[in-house]
């Protein structure tokens, strides 16, 4: 009987054990796909602060760049920039400091129509002139009817990968071809 109960108390604790690394080894695929590009943004921001391996004081500036296209880096389109204005936007909701690249265009490349993009050489200029020791900078691509993201937190003055998520969302072959025209 003491066996069985010793016994019962290890599977329970075994199962409590697996059940919490379930949350830190989420996969891309299970962000819930509602239609709404918003929600997606937010569980992105929201991801990237609960996977920070050193945390960003809430009074450190961030500056977010728009998320470009992984086959053309100078090139995003509405999506990619809609992304990044809604995770700035939660990210400032969760009580970050973020900086709006749009008034702030001295250390920062942007392409009219195109958004905000950082050359890596001005990394340390940004750094100094915004005292950002962080920025937002993503990727998107596409298959048939997948759009992956891609997003991290680098740490401007060593290059270092703070944060990232992943995401991949099934948004559908009509979509796709909106997003990429030339397909």
């Amino acid at each position: 009987m003491r066996r069985c109960i010793v016994l019962f108390f290890l599977f329970a604790l075994m199962a409590s054990l697996i059940s919490g690394c379930s949350q830190m080894l989420r996969s891309p695929h299970d962000i819930p796909w509602d239609g709404n590009f918003v929600t997606i943004s937010y569980e992105i921001a929201d991801r990237l602060e609960n996977n920070l391996r050193y945390p960003i004081p809430p009074d450190e500036p961030i500056l977010v760049t728009s998320l470009v296209n992984v086959d053309q880096l100078e090139e995003s389109t509405t999506i990619g920039r809609m992304m990044s204005e809604q995770i700035a936007s939660r990210l400032s909701q969760n009580g970050y400091k973020v900086i709006e690249m749009k008034l702030r265009t001295k250390s920062v490349y942007i392409k009219r129509r195109a958004g905000e993009f950082l050359l890596s050489r001005d990394l340390k200029e940004i750094s100094n002139d915004h005292q950002a020791n962080t920025v937002v900078v993503g990727t998107y691509g596409g298959t048939r009817d997948q759009l992956y993201v891609s997003v991290r937190i680098v740490r401007t003055t060593d290059s270092v990968i703070v944060s990232s998520c992943d995401a991949c969302i099934p948004v559908g072959e009509a979509y796709i071809y909106r997003i990429f025209p030339s397909r």
